[in-house]
């Protein structure tokens, strides 16, 4: 029975055998020894044998970890069935099949399988460990792959497929989360989990993902054999190519009907692919399975065929038969071998924090299989301090949030669960792993205590103690990052934190970040004499420049202070990216500056390079979110939207970014679904009603202002919202405003920002258009450009405004539009 992980008050005890600290210096296989010495005290161990070390994914059978065979010395991956199917006889039938039938496949490109295990409460299997990723993870940090690699990983999959239909198994789930990519460039199968003897198939049912589905799984045909699985290598081979699945979509039943009714897609349609290349991917994706390879061997020798005449798989490499007039392609082929491969595995692994200017959206939105993680809020024992908690959980996540592989949830949507069981947060936050811990003060040091926790089983993957002095508090938040990204098995993108030594400069960072999040929809005074403060303390640190430029710019936003502070700003983000030009939070202060300036593609430009820095910035996949839909282009609008919501499920902001986004791409029931659902924060409450009024008041639909009054919420954009609502409210119904109205909204767009006062003449366009003065409108829309507003889909999509595209000024108006949409969109492309 494997050891359960301790409550939170019993951490300290659990680790007080560690050493202190972990190094923070030397190489990254010392660094590694050394958390291996650790993690031996407090890990999870099941059946007294396999000791469990990191997080390797996740699926819908269970849990895979890398583990320790204390018996042996070796390292295994232990796929662990989840604990709600323990006692499912039909999931516990279909793992001794797993074992089974991977047991008959003895190929060095299919994945080993070693024995079923039982701890009384767990059921689990072990298999070969392989160091390395998944091909789905692969591709989707390489985009496609050219010829010469496809053919390498090609003819590896033909060898595996072929021995395990030798063997007489039938995969059935081929795809490539389910195939693995070594380090040294070995490629392997694995997953056998609804494989089955061929010709023992007898039930109804499809099984199978039916992105890779053949048309004859996809109506349950009974009689399958090697072909269905041939089909699957087909729209494996054909996204390798073209980094594109054949069948495309989220509805499943279309894309069935697509794939049973139309003619296979063609990869020379969206890249360049040789034609006899072409054509060998199109007959294994034929509908009629009588037209597809007859084995997965036949499909290896065609690719050998058509990428170079002669070429033969044999024992899953690529090897020559020469024939007159190939060897030079041979040769060049062979010279691109696995250890070509393995440079790409090794270089994918290990990717760099700084990402080039060219980065595409890939490398901009945290990838969709991306492990998911969440740190919690430090538990602060004793007094004072009560700060301190949520500050270190957040420099944590920060440098986590960097790193390929990992999908980061904010600590603000952990604190807001209120959860102080990992595993509870951890489920409502949909994450696989959670971090958290407790700090202290013991005389002049802190002691941090911290572990992992996995969320499926609730094993504890990792604990340890750190005591450190209060200037190196950052040091240590670091090296707890790193050792996090060790037991989730993924490797830390981010240098050390080059923290200040200053002990007062390190508090006032961390007290200055923490006040930033917490006064962010108010523009206050604390983050920014906090981080001021830090900074004549440590004036050339780039995260205090960063932070406190964000913070100065936020204040000039809600008008707290002149346009003098935005220039103070703007030169502390500059030095903030010279002297560290791989720190996200540097490129999107610049690009908020920008923002709030009114220079849309500067803003674009920098948001685009910060999240080529740090995917993982919230607030900036956001904003460029905003930029984009904007602008027009929805489809990579609703990409930095949803990373956005992902990363912070509770950001307001971005839910209702979300739903205009909708609202303009005409999808009315889907907007109404999204804004249906009660927020219990009083912030997102209020921007859920006011949104609720505002697009139903577009659509001219009955509006209900249901907001508390304005003198009870001590709160001036508050003080704004009760008075726009009643406006809409009134404007939907086709009543004309009276003078006082009027009055009160034409002080309502007096903003000292240019983005803020661009937003507010948005406001009172509508509410004039709705009311029926379409002059008055007009001049609002006129203003609102002025203003450099930038949002042409509001001016192509907006209801409320039919009235005024007929009058002979919009023309002229919306060409301005649009000039701007193009080079904000120009931009986003250069970054």
């Amino acid at each position: 029975m494997p050891n359960p992980a301790p409550a939170a008050d019993d951490l300290d005890t659990l680790v007080a055998t560690l050493d202190d600290g972990v190094p923070t210096t030397g190489s990254v296989a010392a660094r590694r020894a050394d958390a291996a010495q650790h993690k031996a005290v407090g890990t999870t161990r099941l059946a007294n044998r396999y000791e469990v070390v990191g997080l390797l994914g996740q699926g819908g059978m269970g849990s895979v970890y890398k583990a320790l065979d204390v018996e042996l010395q070796e390292t295994v991956a232990l796929k662990l069935l989840n604990p709600d199917l323990v006692k499912d006889d039909a999931a516990l039938e279909r793992f001794r099949q797993e074992v089974k039938l991977a047991r008959r496949i003895a190929h060095a490109n299919v994945v080993k399988t070693f024995d079923l295990g039982d701890d009384g409460r767990q059921r689990f299997l072990t298999m070969e460990f392989v160091d390395g990723m998944s091909l789905a993870r692969y591709l989707q940090q390489r985009g496609r792959i050219d010829v010469l690699d496809f053919a390498q990983v090609a003819h590896q999959l033909c060898a595996g497929l072929q021995a395990a239909h030798a063997a007489g198994v039938l995969h059935r789930d081929l795809k490539p989360d389910n195939v693995l990519v070594a380090r040294d460039g070995r490629v392997a199968i694995t997953d056998f989990g609804i494989a089955v003897v061929n010709g023992a198939l007898t039930g109804k049912g499809i099984v199978g993902t039916p992105a890779y589905m053949s048309p004859e799984q996809l109506q349950a045909d009974t009689a399958l054999d090697g072909r269905a699985d041939v089909y699957a290598l087909g729209a494996i081979f054909f996204e390798l190519l073209t980094g594109r699945r054949a069948w495309p979509g989220s509805d499943a039943v279309s894309v069935a009907m697509a794939r049973i009714l139309q003619p296979p897609p063609d990869p020379r349609a969206f890249v360049p692919v040789p034609d006899p290349l072409a054509e060998v991917i199109q007959a294994a994706l034929a509908t009629d399975r009588n037209d597809r390879f007859d084995s997965a061997e036949a499909l290896g020798t065609a690719v050998s065929e058509a990428i170079a005449p002669g070429l033969k798989v044999r024992a899953g490499k690529l090897t020559a038969g020469l024939k007159t007039g190939s060897a030079a392609a041979a040769q060049a082929a062979q010279s691109h071998s696995a250890a070509a491969l393995s440079r790409d595995i090794k270089a994918a692994l290990h990717a760099a924090v700084t990402v080039p200017p060219s980065a595409s959206l890939r490398a901009q939105v945290p990838q969709a299989h991306a492990k998911t993680v969440t740190v919690l809020p430090f538990v602060v024992q004793g007094d004072g301090a009560s700060w301190l908690g949520q500050a270190l959980a957040d420099e944590v996540a920060d440098a986590l949030s960097v790193t390929p592989g990992l999908k980061v949830r904010a600590t603000s949507a952990a604190a807001r669960q209120q959860l102080e069981d990992p595993q509870a947060a951890g489920s409502a936050l949909g994450v696989q792993a959670v971090v958290g811990g407790t700090v202290r003060r013991l005389g002049d040091l802190w002691r941090l205590s911290v572990r992992v926790v996995g969320v499926a089983d609730g094993f504890q993957l990792w604990a340890q103690r750190y005591d450190a002095q209060e200037g190196q508090l950052l040091v240590h938040t670091d090296a707890i990052a790193r050792a996090v990204a060790d037991c989730l098995m993924v490797e830390l993108a981010r240098a050390d934190h080059k923290a200040p030594t200053d002990a007062r400069a390190v508090e006032f960072y961390l007290r200055g970040r923490h006040a930033l999040r917490q006064e962010w929809m108010s523009g206050g005074t604390s983050a920014v004499e906090l981080l001021g403060a830090g900074l004549a303390l440590a004036p050339r640190d780039p995260h205090l420049l960063a932070a406190f430029a964000t913070a100065s710019a936020r204040q000039v936003f809600f008008g707290h202070v002149g346009e003098d502070v935005m220039q103070q700003a703007r030169l502390a983000a500059e030095a903030a990216t010279a002297a560290a030009p791989q720190l996200g939070e540097g490129w999107a202060a610049q690009a908020q500056i920008a923002m709030y300036s009114g220079d849309m593609p500067a803003a674009a430009r920098n948001f685009a390079k910060a999240l080529s820095c740090t995917p993982g910035l919230a607030w900036a996949q956001g904003q460029l979110g905003s930029i984009c839909s904007e602008a027009g282009q929805f489809d990579r609008a609703e990409a930095h939207l949803q990373a956005a919501a992902q990363l912070e499920p509770f950001n307001a902001m971005v839910q209702w970014d979300l739903v205009r986004l909708e609202v303009l791409r005409g999808r009315f029931d889907r907007a109404d679904e999204m804004l249906a659902h009660p927020s219990t924060d009083l912030t997102a409450e209020i921007s859920r009603r006011f949104a609720q009024v505002r697009f139903r008041a577009w659509r001219r639909l009955p509006v209900t202002v249901d907001l508390p009054p304005a003198d009870l919420i001590d709160n001036r954009l508050y003080h704004t919202v009760v008075l726009l609502s009643g406006m809409y409210s009134k404007a939907a119904r086709g009543h004309a405003l009276g003078a006082a109205e009027l009055a009160q909204l034409a002080e309502s767009v007096d903003a000292s920002n240019a983005r803020l006062r661009a937003a507010r003449c948005q406001f009172a366009a509508e509410i004039c258009a709705l009311a029926g003065d379409s002059g008055r409108a007009m001049t609002y829309v006129r203003e609102a450009v002025a203003a450099d507003l930038h949002d042409l889909a509001w001016m192509q999509g907006c209801p409320a405004l039919d009235a005024l595209r007929a009058l002979p000024e919009w023309a002229g108006l919306f060409a301005t539009m649009a000039g701007r949409a193009e080079r904000v969109l120009a931009a986003v492309a250069a970054a």
